[in-house]
């Protein structure tokens, strides 16, 4: 309710009848980030936790190594700054995973995931200290 926009940035299926599909939406609150669910007939959203201490969010993307084990990387903002994003699927349930970022960055932010298992993803990002520098994670 209350939507203006949305914008979907990437997909992930483990089935014909098992997909997630990630971004965010605009309304009359701060962007947040967009999590739905393909179930081989409709899509439905899927609410997610924000991190601790967190009020906008996006979801940039999502890999799934498994029907049971599915990563969403993007960002949200903690006290006014953009901070890394990452949330696990279990097949139950997402939750948070805490991503380390490198000391000094000011801001940061998850654009990309690959899964080649159910315990091997990695995550591709950026962070700002002065410039733009490139950031890696391994979130397994």
């Amino acid at each position: 309710a209350g939507t203006t926009s949305s914008d979907l940035k990437d997909v992930a299926c483990t089935g014909a009848s098992a997909c997630w599909a990630v971004g965010e939406f605009t309304g009359t609150s701060p962007s947040r980030r967009l999590v739905l669910r393909w179930n081989g007939t409709t899509w439905s959203p899927v609410v997610t936790a924000l991190p601790s201490g967190a009020g906008e969010s996006t979801a940039n993307s999502v890999a799934c190594g498994s029907p049971t084990s599915c990563v969403i990387a993007g960002g949200a903002v903690v006290s006014g700054a953009l901070r890394r994003m990452a949330l696990r699927w279990n097949g139950t349930t997402w939750t948070a995973v805490n991503v380390p970022v490198p000391t000094g960055a000011v801001t940061s932010e998850l654009d990309g995931v690959s899964c080649l298992g159910a315990t091997a993803c990695t995550s591709v990002g950026n962070f700002r200290i002065t410039d733009d520098h490139a950031l890696v994670v391994r979130t397994t």
